[in-house]
């Protein structure tokens, strides 16, 4: 509150707070259509997260983590169950379709969501969607981003591009559009992952920028949302009280 107090004060940065000084005053009672609306919303807010985490938790298998589970059959099947006790489920029907080359690519890649812990980014995106359904676009981003961010660890693994390029498109073709249950290799934006793999990769300056950047958003991004209302209040009586 000093700080604010002094750059309210002071001559140059004075001036350019004087806007707020309508913003002091009395509110009065909040009118009972926007309390109800808010209240409703409330309410359905608390049913969606409830059943949001309830399936992201029948995806947590039980047992030791890192294990590699084979199914029997001629599915063809990989997918990452999240979690600290998180599983690759791979079945034999897949193995069979890749190459010595190919399997390792996807092990690559699997483990990547494992050690990365992906599932917290989209169990995170997936809580924030079921508050505000309107950042609904953010889920499929941060599941593309997690799915090209495993692309790349299962690059630096096996050291050839067009190897992790031809995997994930042999995954994706005898998979023939199928659905898989958590992180699986060929699961979302498959074109677009290996036209990404194929392209020159990004200069190592580049990737700093840009991360860099991200996080700095990301950081003021989550300091703005943690103050709370009557924070924001507190702030603007002392200012423009």
């Amino acid at each position: 509150m000093t700080i604010f107090s002094f750059v309210h004060v002071a001559p140059v940065t004075g001036q350019l707070l004087a806007w707020c000084l309508g913003l002091n005053h009395h509110s009065g009672r909040v009118p009972w259509a926007e309390a109800t609306v808010a209240a409703f919303w409330l309410a359905v807010a608390a049913l969606r997260l409830r059943r949001c985490r309830a399936g992201d938790r029948a995806l947590i298998p039980q047992g030791t983590a890192g294990d590699v589970e084979v199914l029997d059959g001629n599915e063809p099947v990989a997918y990452t169950l999240p979690g600290q006790c998180g599983r690759i489920v791979v079945s034999n029907g897949m193995l069979r379709a890749l190459s010595g080359g190919e399997q390792e690519v996807l092990f690559s890649h699997e483990r990547s969501h494992l050690r990365r812990r992906h599932d917290r980014f989209i169990h995170a995106v997936d809580l924030g969607v079921a508050v505000m359904p309107l950042l609904f676009p953010m889920k499929r981003f941060v599941r593309f981003a997690t799915e090209r961010w495993a692309d790349e660890d299962a690059v630096r693994s096996v050291g050839d591009r067009r190897l992790v390029a031809r995997a994930l498109t042999r995954a994706a073709l005898v998979q023939h559009g199928s659905i898989q249950p958590g992180m699986a290799l060929a699961g979302l934006g498959v074109r677009a992952r290996v036209d990404q793999l194929l392209a020159a990769p990004a200069r190592p300056a580049v990737v700093r920028a840009t991360l860099l950047i991200t996080a700095g958003l990301t950081a003021t991004v989550a300091a703005s949302s943690s103050l709370q209302v009557h924070h924001l209040a507190m702030v603007a009586e002392q200012l423009c009280g």
